[in-house]
């Protein structure tokens, strides 16, 4: 279209909304998460965590580090929502070690651990285009300008230091980890003006 006045004009827009618990990074599907008592304290994660004595196997008292303690007294509802307010949840179950009489392997009693939480994605684009003719057509300008803005949140991580940095997620990514919220925002902005002029109708050999 022509117009020597105004030019051609276009305006576009779109716009996404994704809410998803299927991608990568919006489940924790852990099928041997360890059980934890809901007291907490030092002295009872000592005596419950303590090997016990059994047949040629010795007895194997533990010290409770402070700083393990505080992470496992920390208060969040990130993993599920523990009835006491923990950060790493108390799973149904009978906290403690289980040792092999055989072999002495110990093993912490497990129960699973399945959270799912929705991730979401959202994007709006714009693209203008401006085009315009002049001297009969044997000039033309034309301007391009693309705008988009995109934001990813995954309430369980991305999965890796490559993810996190904008790289693609990986349908691969674990879901028995407990990772944290992860929330990646892009803004992309894209002008481009060009000017085409025509120095001659002709074509010679």
């Amino acid at each position: 279209m022509v117009n020597e006045k105004f030019g051609f004009f276009f305006v576009n827009y779109q716009g996404t909304r994704q809410r998803s618990a299927l991608s990568p990074g919006t489940q924790i599907n852990n099928p041997a998460f360890p059980i934890l008592p809901a007291d907490r304290s030092a002295a009872n994660l000592a005596s419950i965590f303590s090997t016990p004595a059994s047949g040629s196997c010795p007895a194997a008292p533990i010290a409770i580090d402070p700083v393990m303690q505080a992470l496992l007294n920390f208060k969040s509802n990130q993993f599920g929502g523990d009835p006491n307010g923990f950060l790493i949840p108390s799973l149904p179950g009978t906290p403690g070690v289980t040792v092999d009489p055989t072999t002495c392997a110990v093993a912490l009693n497990s129960a699973p651990l399945i959270v799912n939480k929705p991730g979401k994605y959202t994007d709006d684009q714009f693209t203008t285009n401006w085009d315009r003719e002049f001297a009969g057509g044997r000039d033309k300008i034309s301007a391009r300008f693309f705008f988009s803005n995109a934001e990813s949140f995954l309430p369980f991580g991305a999965g890796g230091l490559q993810a996190s940095l904008g790289g693609t997620l990986a349908s691969s990514i674990s879901s028995t980890d407990l990772n944290f919220p992860y929330d990646l925002p892009v803004a992309a902005r894209f002008f481009t003006f060009n000017e085409t002029h025509l120095f001659s109708p002709n074509a010679r050999e």
